[in-house]
């Protein structure tokens, strides 16, 4: 272990799309006193990728052909190519694949 992160940490982002809790659900009911499900289902594999400045180019020429890809830009003010812009979730069911194919088309940025 290297870190405990008490919040909703980038590792579960894929979380949003593939649960049927995302941790955003999850830490809003503990720190509201709510109840926890007693389970979280994958409702779907996925890869998750963060998504640097220089990736944001390739989304905009890509991301109609491919309604797999499921994007949450950050909003940031001022966009840099190495700096962390987004993150996109990609449903699936050959994980391995999609991770060689994103690995590809991004070439080998995260």
């Amino acid at each position: 272990m290297n870190e405990i992160a008490p919040r909703p940490h980038n590792s579960g982002h894929y979380s949003i799309e593939a649960c049927d809790y995302s941790q955003f659900d999850t830490h809003i009911l503990a720190v509201t006193g709510q109840l926890l499900p007693n389970s979280i289902e994958l409702l779907k594999p996925a890869v998750m990728m963060n998504l640097l400045g220089k990736d944001l180019d390739l989304l905009e020429n890509e991301f109609n052909e491919h309604p797999e890809w499921h994007l949450h830009i950050y909003g940031k003010s001022e966009r840099k190519d190495s700096r962390k812009m987004g993150h996109m979730t990609v449903l699936t069911n050959d994980v391995n694949q999609t991770e060689q194919d994103m690995y590809a088309k991004f070439e080998g940025s995260n």
